[in-house]
């Protein structure tokens, strides 16, 4: 089929950048997904004895800028019933995102005076709702305190016919002879007559590109008669690129083997269909755990933790890291059932050992790095800040290659409906861009996705590196490139003032990478089939530390201290470091006191406290021996 379609203007066309779009899943707001609530309630207790009961329950959401409640939906009315059942569903949109809190309040309709009186309220997350067990919250009501009875909320999934849908086609101009490079962007029509950015082609010479998939959510908004602009740009390594065609189509036109006769020749879209697949939340509600880790930045750059010009200084009692780390997190770990969170440091030396490590527990224990819900990630974080000498450079490898292996080892043991999150914070350029690289390419084959937070004003260009832009991340090790775009960076000084928006911005692109991965390894809903993992990773991973040890200790492996070690922990996986602190007896000994303010422990100014003692000692010693010596002097003198 061939077709001139509308021309458009090519002066009008609007430019872009290609180095700086990034096509992932994050292309445009992640679409929501309607949250349908089946509510009944128990044990209701009434303000005063009534004849008769006359019950229903309003769905309300907060609203963002006046944080108002206002209502959204309401259930049916049951009659003379203290533990109603209601038929009619109430419902509200989903967002992956964010923290979005909903109230129910269950009231008593007075049918003489036509006014409602409130039997209770409840507060919830809707998040939690999806996250929870069974998808069902039992939630205690109240009234000024008073427990009134309770109320049961399930949830459910509406069904979207394009939920997950992928567009897939294939732009090819193979026949148009040219030694230059090119790419081009598509463009959706949106209110009005204004077009957004929505898809940038990679760079190749002349003009024929490889399939794309996008989610048809993105590209035309389920609607295929949605007016789109394609524009074919001359490439320049300047940024000056100069556009040479332009032209406005629908998806519905180029379904059957579209051709256009463009100003630079024949434009051939081929293989033009939507793909059916699997939702987010179809995943979720089977059963899929996100599984959250946290690495943070430690290196000198920060600033001594002390200092008020320090990253991590705490004003009073937060700083950028908590609010980064509580933003995202608190989100991320209501879709782990066991809420365990395995939290790292790097760019630092730890107290226990004399070496700068690039991936240490900020508990003490590498091989039992978790601690349980993000409240403990704040607290580990807070107690022990002070007890690390912050050094550098900032290097991201090996923090990304022990999450890999984590997620290699469940893939590996059948726990196929695993997904982990390592979430990155950190102040500055990398310094092992291609070893982070390799391990990005790796990672991007496993059930994984990668979140940066750059914190506070210093030069992030680099991260730009790790993202599948205009031209995708290759790894010189695997001798290719990257299966898929995991990696998001978000500058957290751009949302510092808007916690809400920080969590949308740097969550909003992973519900489609889980559902990316799950497609690519054609990995069904059916989170029973997985196998029941007989041990865990960290014990596995310490069995083989120990073997390791064995054979480089030999019969030192019974010597006290390294029992000690064992059992109390150590928070760097490395025999060799792990061997010389046994050989320095560094653990053994009474740490200096020089060493304890170069860190400002709280053993450090337990020790400072010892010293004052000791000096006042010194003190009232020496003004003993003057006043003995002035009574000589004045015997001697009569």
């Amino acid at each position: 089929m061939c077709g001139c379609g509308t021309v458009v203007s090519i002066g009008k066309a609007q430019t872009i950048n290609p180095e700086n779009f990034t096509l992932s899943s994050k292309q445009s707001r992640t679409r929501a997904v309607l949250i349908k609530m089946h509510i009944s309630c128990e044990n209701l207790v009434m303000k005063e004895e009534v004849e008769e009961t006359n019950v229903f329950t309003a769905l309300f959401v907060r609203n963002k800028e006046t944080l108002q409640w206002e209502k959204v939906a309401q259930t049916e009315i049951v009659y003379n019933n203290l533990s109603p059942k209601f038929g009619k569903t109430v419902s509200s949109q989903y967002y992956f995102e964010e923290t979005q809190p909903m109230l129910v309040n269950v009231c008593d309709f007075d049918s003489v005076k036509l006014t409602n009186t409130s039997i209770g309220k409840a507060e919830f997350m809707l998040h939690e709702l999806v996250s929870a067990e069974g998808h069902m919250l039992s939630l205690k009501l109240k009234d000024r305190g008073r427990e009134v009875g309770t109320i049961h909320i399930q949830g459910k999934a509406a069904a979207s016919k394009f939920s997950s849908n992928m567009a897939i086609f294939t732009v090819d101009g193979s026949t148009i002879k040219s030694a230059k490079k090119h790419f081009y962007s598509l463009l959706r029509s949106d209110e009005g007559e204004e077009f957004t950015l929505v898809y940038s082609s990679k760079v190749v010479h002349g003009y024929r590109w490889k399939a794309v998939k996008i989610p048809s959510a993105d590209l035309f908004c389920d609607d295929e008669n949605r007016p789109l602009q394609i524009v074919f740009y001359e490439y320049s390594s300047h940024g000056d690129h100069k556009p040479v065609a332009a032209k406005e189509f629908t998806f519905a036109e180029i379904r059957n083997d579209y051709v256009w006769d463009s100003p630079v020749g024949p434009i051939h879209f081929k293989n033009v269909t939507v793909e059916s697949r699997y939702s987010f939340l179809d995943y979720i509600f089977s059963g899929c755990q996100i599984s959250l880790s946290i690495a943070i930045d430690f290196t000198a750059s920060n600033g001594y933790p002390r200092s008020k010009s320090s990253l991590h200084y705490f004003n009073p009692k937060t700083n950028p890291y908590i609010n980064a780390i509580q933003s995202i997190g608190r989100v991320l770990q209501e879709y782990d059932s066991d809420k365990n969170i395995p939290v790292f440091g790097f760019g630092a030396q730890p107290l226990e050992v004399n070496r700068i490590s690039h991936c240490f527990s900020l508990n003490g224990n590498i091989f039992d790095p978790e601690v349980h819900t993000i409240n403990s990630v704040m607290e580990i974080y807070r107690k022990n800040i002070l007890k690390l000498q912050f050094s550098g450079p900032t290097n991201f490898s090996e923090i990304i290659r022990y999450i890999g292996d984590t997620a290699e080892w469940n893939v590996n043991n059948g726990n196929l409906h695993n997904y982990f999150v390592l979430l990155i914070l950190t102040d500055g350029q990398i310094t092992d861009t291609n070893d982070t690289i390799d391990e990005i390419v790796r990672c991007s084959e496993l059930p994984m996705s990668i979140i940066i937070v750059g914190v506070g004003n210093r030069d992030f260009s680099s991260m730009s590196l790790l993202r599948s832009g205009i031209n995708p991340v290759y790894s010189k090790k695997y001798n290719k490139y990257v299966a898929r775009d995991i990696v998001q960076f978000v500058p957290f000084e751009k949302y510092a003032d808007d916690p809400a928006k920080l969590t949308r911005e740097t969550l909003e692109g992973l519900p489609n990478q889980l559902v990316d991965y799950m497609t690519m390894k054609g990995i069904s809903t059916n989170a029973e089939e997985d196998e029941e993992l007989e041990a865990d990773f960290y014990s596995i991973r310490k069995e083989k530390f120990i073997e390791k040890l064995k054979a480089e200790l030999g019969d030192r492996m019974e010597e006290d201290a390294v029992k000690e070690m064992l059992e109390t922990g150590f928070p760097v996986e490395k025999v060799d470091v792990f061997i010389e602190t046994i050989n320095s007896g560094y653990k053994n000994i009474p740490v200096s006191y020089t060493h304890l303010r170069a860190h400002e422990t709280d053993s450090y100014l337990v020790c400072r406290l010892l010293l004052e003692k000791k000096k006042k000692k010194k003190k009232k010693k020496k003004k003993k021996k003057k006043t003995k010596t002035t009574r000589k002097n004045r015997k001697k003198i009569k």
